[in-house]
């Protein structure tokens, strides 16, 4: 019976050549038992490393070589935890101009973001603006037919948007992504412009409900002295009611940037390259998650406080003209 001798396993191996000659060389080897295999690693023995031939040796370290992007320090040292982040770095964004992915996703999650906001901002006001006009010509009952028709196309209109806004906001918007790209606009070359749409008009619902409750929050009295100062119902609405919604609005309204641009993160489902996708395809060739997840999650995080920043400073302007 042969004493067991314990066997070390320090470095990476690959391949399943150089695994089987690792086998072939213990094998041949008298009074020793490896316990503990571990196939993705190079045998160490006694502090020797075991190598079928001088050839398979300078393989085995041209493979290390290539998998960590620069010679790895003399064999059977522990490489620090330095080394360990800058081996993870360069193969993360050196090797094969991988950063030029990451730049991609951050331009399109930039541009996405951006037009989402503006197309929600600008039909989700029109559709507060229409439905808290509804509310006000219904407090005016109609007298001539005339206007008993813009009634009833005012009833129509409110009914309508009321029943998109329902359906937006309860159907996810993954959801809405998917049917956008593969059923309404299907066949569009444009991805990105298809992104932007889903986005926007799912956008368009949380804003308009938003700016609705900003608009209810004014006092009902500007309404009137308004249309006693002979302004019509529109231009009160546009000019006096507005801006006053605006400015109580404005912390939701943040919440809503905050969220379209984490949102974004879905749009890798119809194969636009995100950050989020960015970091899928580097993690796929690389086979390690730490260091792309958590670039992405840093950057998510400095757009998220940039863009607060930004509407606190706008908030202390707005609020220059308060008294008290």
């Amino acid at each position: 019976m042969y004493p067991l001798r314990c066997v070390s396993w320090e470095c990476r191996l690959t391949g399943r050549e150089s695994i089987l000659s690792v086998f072939a060389v213990l094998l041949q080897k008298s009074r020793m038992i490896p316990i503990c295999v571990d196939v993705t690693t190079v045998v160490w023995y006694n502090g020797k490393e075991i190598a079928a031939s001088a050839e398979n040796a300078q393989e085995l370290q041209k493979q290390k070589t290539a998998d960590h992007g620069y010679p790895l320090p003399k064999k059977g040292r522990i490489m620090g935890w330095m080394d360990e982040i800058k081996a993870e770095f360069v193969k993360t964004f050196i090797r094969d101009d991988r950063y030029k992915v990451f730049l991609t996703g951050f331009e399109n999650t930039i541009l996405i973001t951006l037009v989402s906001i503006v197309v929600g901002m600008v039909f989700g006001i029109a559709i507060a603006m229409l439905r808290y006009g509804f509310v006000q010509i219904k407090k005016r009952k109609p007298v001539t037919p005339a206007k008993k028709i813009g009634y009833v196309l005012y009833f129509i209109i409110d009914k309508i948007l009321a029943f998109y806004v329902a359906v937006v906001r309860g159907v996810p918007l993954v959801v809405q992504l998917l049917i956008m790209a593969f059923v309404i606009m299907a066949g569009f070359p444009n991805k990105i412009v298809v992104c932007c749409i889903a986005m926007g008009l799912n956008s368009a619902a949380y804003v308009s409900e938003v700016v609705r409750g900003g608009i209810n929050s004014v006092d009902v009295g500007q309404m009137e002295a308004g249309r006693s100062l002979g302004v019509g119902a529109f231009d009160t609405i546009l000019y006096i009611i507005l801006p006053q919604a605006f400015k109580s609005a404005l912390p939701a309204l943040c919440n809503e940037g905050i969220a379209v641009l984490k949102e974004t993160s879905i749009v890798g489902y119809i194969a636009v390259v995100d950050l989020t996708r960015a970091s899928d395809l580097v993690r796929s060739r690389t086979m390690s998650p730490m260091m792309p997840l958590l670039f992405i999650a840093a950057v998510y995080f400095a757009c998220v406080m940039i863009l607060s920043f930004g509407v606190s400073i706008l908030e202390r302007r707005l609020k220059q003209g308060d008294r008290g």
